[in-house]
């Protein structure tokens, strides 16, 4: 488990470093907790024809269940008793959830298609199911091949109009792809389901957040490229969301360009005085470093 040891020790340095908010260094915490669950069901992750132990692990974080583990299976995935105690919060639990998505296996179908709400052991964050239920409709996307059909079910999940927490975190992740496709056609689908949602500043805020994403990413073909032209000096709350914005896209990626393009950027932050960097700029150069050193679990910056 030396590398669940590494990213800890990693999150921590950046944010004594270079956090200069609470909030920074909030983030980088949560980030070393995806870290653990990452380099523990590293197989799974990897998507080589999965790990039965890594993947019923899993679904017990998932359901808050993990605690007794069967021996046997603690002993496969290297865990102590401190690493479960970690893995029992709901921000573990997310994660969880998130790495399982992330396989796109026809297990992990399955299992989120198969599970109830009464599955789940107590959640006081109110978070976990909702996110299950994210999930599954991320794992029906990705099952979906026609460009135009995507944008449909897409549009379809964002216009949703039953309420209830559930309905609001997949009409939020709906509103997020779509803004993430750079297809500007969706807009007036997306600019009704923010307000509708929230129709003061802040809903008006996104809405302009969300146009910007798209015309960034409809600006090129290479989405690389299109990122790229976010890479620069924030000079203000807009940009500084787009900044953060296109430093986790590209980070997404995982590919050589966009990794490079990642380290390029970094340099250009270190020559910005401290009295005069941005939050978002600190944020960013933590998270760049932070995948650097292996801090994403099973992917790394080369």
């Amino acid at each position: 488990m030396t590398e669940i040891t590494v990213s800890n020790k990693c999150s921590g340095r950046l944010a004594n470093t270079w956090c200069v908010s609470s909030r920074c260094e909030k983030l980088l915490r949560r980030i070393a907790s995806f870290a653990l669950l990452a380099s523990t069901f590293a197989t799974c992750l990897l998507g080589q024809g999965g790990n039965e132990a890594a993947a019923h692990a899993l679904g017990l974080v998932i359901e808050g269940k993990l605690d007794p583990i069967p021996p046997l299976l603690a002993r496969e995935l290297g865990l102590t008793i401190e690493n479960i105690g970690s893995l029992k919060t709901p921000d573990a639990r997310g994660w969880a959830v998130e790495i399982l998505r992330e396989t796109g296996s026809e297990d992990a179908y399955k299992y989120f298609q198969s599970l109830s709400q009464t599955d789940l052991a107590d959640d006081e964050s109110l978070t976990v199911w909702p996110m299950t239920q994210v999930a599954l409709y991320s794992l029906r996307l990705d099952r979906i091949n026609d460009a135009t059909l995507r944008r449909e079910f897409l549009e379809e999940a964002a216009s949703k109009v039953v309420g209830g927490s559930v309905t609001n975190w997949i009409q939020k992740w709906a509103v997020d792809q779509l803004c993430d496709s750079g297809t500007l056609i969706s807009f007036p689908v997306v600019q009704k389901s923010i307000l509708r949602r929230d129709p003061l500043r802040r809903g008006v805020e996104d809405v302009v957040f969300c146009e910007a994403r798209m015309r960034v990413i409809a600006s090129h073909a290479d989405r690389s490229k299109a990122l790229a032209t976010v890479l620069k000096v924030p000079t203000g709350p807009m940009e500084d969301r787009l900044l953060l914005w296109a430093v986790a896209q590209l980070s997404k990626l995982r590919t050589p360009e966009s990794w490079q393009l990642l380290r390029t950027y970094s340099p250009r932050i270190e020559a910005v005085p401290v009295p005069d960097r941005r939050h978002s700029m600190s944020t960013a150069y933590a998270l760049i470093h932070l995948a650097a050193e292996g801090g994403s679990g099973t992917r790394q910056m080369r």
